[in-house]
């Protein structure tokens, strides 16, 4: 399997090196609050906290067994956070937090020259001289190209179309419940192309088809770059991210639109390169949703943070139930703009706009600078949508995609194995530092390594009980009020037995068997039933776990009717011999 030259495709030059990690937004103006009653009115809860807590609020619409309320201004997160204890504090609210908003976790660069494949440098490994790279060039040769493709949703700013990644998207969800956000005329619907996120005085960032190309780009098409996946991961976007960000009630209602699709999940992967200030609550609306999607089968990757501060401190970084993904650099230092900290769980390449040590092979024509960033799918729309091209971007955001593609990659593997597992061998089997990397969690994602150590055998069945044994009558009688009492010895192996019945009619002609009880209890070994009048006879059989039954063994025949002294229509007592039966 061979990674194909590709033209190479103008791009703007790059015009300033000040690439600095944005500070992210610390405001919100609106509060999630769940009631004890998940169907309190929601304009009548409104005017009741305002009075309690003299803000007014006004009731926005409910999300999940959430209510969200707007204030009727924007504050810090802190001060919103005072308020919503307030909240708290009132008869039937069981919790109540600020509706954070989250951007993304990297602000658009300046757009680079782009590079042929052998300079996706994040993609080799040591072996190709590349300390920090994700070692993955040798795990495509490995691939089964005809293995089921597994989803990856992107919850993210939504998608442009791009030849070189469009074969690999399907349908997903704009998730966005505000047009002032959206900017594309309406609320969630099923459409989650990008119409462009430019805010104030910055430009559309394609921010999520950035990521998306880096897990699916179509491999091996003599166009463009490579996706991690090889054609073997899909990607569907879910735009939650539009102007000035996005809420996490529209982030959360987007993780649950991915986790139940009728009881299904719609991805085995979620990643997030997206993030805010605020740690993470475990018993917030973020918390229970992504716990949700934890508990389908879905491993849920996000990116660490730009702010180089501890991600202890913001969402979704540290969330319980994720992989939360620092960012490296080229010679494999924790980028400069990276979050860190004990939340963290593993470090990919994330990439930094300094010129790194090693350049072996590099093309003199490219710029140097752009020689330690992120190469993938984009857009070159200042606005809305323009022309597809590909960028060099730097951060978390493109560290995360990394750790996505490799966890599709599992699922491709291992269609059975769980998030845990995903994260145990992502850690497990991952590579030293070779730099000083500090609070970046576990080792360097390693492809070749953890893909390698995914246990593929197909456990055997679990072994089977034999066939449940004959039982054996023990006794069978009436009594005066036509009530059969039956007996039998206990057989082996059996989960439970069933009963059926025929009655014999003129001319010693019987009608067929009849279901009496098809679930008598495996610890019973006796039964009472009232036939009616007549000559009866009585079959019972065992059954385990898997289906399997015994053979049916018959009664004697037994006389019911009013008066019966329980004797049977030979004459004899109605029992039945312990070895020879009835």
């Amino acid at each position: 399997m061979k990674l194909t030259s590709i033209s190479t495709l103008t791009v703007a030059a790059l015009t300033s090196m000040s690439v600095i990690a944005a500070p992210v937004p610390n405001y919100t103006d609106q509060i999630l609050v769940k009631f004890s009653d998940k169907h309190e009115n929601g304009n009548a809860a409104a005017n009741r906290l305002s009075q309690a807590v003299g803000k007014s609020m006004t009731f926005v619409r409910t999300s999940g067994d959430w209510h969200v309320f707007r204030l009727p201004e924007a504050a810090s997160n802190q001060a919103v956070e005072t308020v919503a204890k307030a909240v708290m504090k009132r008869s039937g609210v069981q919790y109540a937090e600020p509706d954070r908003i989250m951007h993304k976790t990297n602000e658009p660069n300046d757009p680079l020259y782009s590079a042929y494949p052998q300079y996706l440098w994040h993609y080799r490994g040591p072996n190709e001289n590349e300390v920090a790279g994700l070692n993955l060039l040798s795990s495509w040769s490995t691939l089964d190209l005809n293995a089921t493709p597994v989803t990856v949703a992107v919850l993210d700013t939504g998608i442009t179309a791009h030849p070189d990644l469009d074969p690999n998207i399907v349908p997903g969800y704009d998730a966005i419940s505000y047009t002032s956000i959206s900017n594309d005329g309406d609320g969630r619907d099923p459409d989650p192309s990008d119409p462009g996120d430019w805010y104030q005085a910055d430009d559309s960032s394609w921010h999520g088809t950035h990521v998306a190309g880096t897990i699916a780009a179509v491999s091996d098409n003599n166009q463009g770059i490579a996706g991690v996946g090889y054609n073997l991961l899909k990607v569907m976007p879910v735009r939650v991210l539009g102007q000035g960000g996005g809420y996490t009630s529209d982030i959360a209602w987007g993780i649950d639109w991915v986790t139940n699709d009728g009881g299904q999940r719609r991805a085995d992967v979620i990643n997030m390169s997206l993030g805010g200030s605020g740690s993470c609550s475990p018993q917030g609306y973020y918390q229970q949703a992504i716990t949700r999607a934890y508990d389908a089968g879905i491993t849920v990757v996000v990116a660490a943070g730009n702010s180089n501060a501890n991600a202890s401190n913001y969402s979704p970084a540290s969330c319980d139930n994720v992989i939360s993904v620092a960012a490296l650099t080229r010679e494999g230092t924790r980028a400069y703009y990276s979050n860190y900290g004990n939340v963290v769980d593993i470090a990919a390449p994330g990439g930094d706009y300094t010129v790194p040590g090693n350049l072996s092979g590099w093309n003199p024509g490219l710029s140097t600078q752009a020689a330690g960033m992120i190469l993938s799918t984009l857009n070159d729309g200042t606005q809305g949508p323009g022309n597809p091209n590909y960028t060099w971007y730097q951060g978390t955001s493109m560290a995360a995609p990394h750790v996505a593609a490799l966890a599709g990659l599992a699922y491709v593997l291992k269609s059975d194995i769980t998030p845990f597992e995903v994260e145990s061998l992502l850690k497990q089997h991952s590579r030293s530092f070779v730099a000083s990397c500090s609070g970046c969690g576990a080792g360097m994602a390693d492809a070749e390594l953890f893909l390698a150590n995914i246990d593929m055998t197909v456990p055997p069945p679990p072994p089977s009980d034999p066939p449940p044994t004959d039982p054996v009558w023990s006794d069978l009688s009436a009594d005066s009020n036509g009530v059969v009492t039956m007996t039998w010895f206990d057989s082996s192996w059996e989960t439970g037995y069933e009963l059926e019945m025929r009655k014999r009619q003129r001319k010693n002609r019987w009608t067929g068997y009849s279901s009496v009880d098809i679930s008598i209890a495996a610890d019973e070994q006796s039964y009472t039933h009232s036939p009616g009048d007549g000559t009866f006879m009585y079959r019972l059989r065992a059954v385990n776990d898997n289906g399997e039954t015994s053979n049916w063994v018959e009664s004697s025949q037994i006389e019911v009717s009013s008066g019966d002294d329980g004797g049977g229509s030979d004459g004899g007592s109605g029992k039945c011999h312990p070895k020879r039966g009835c």
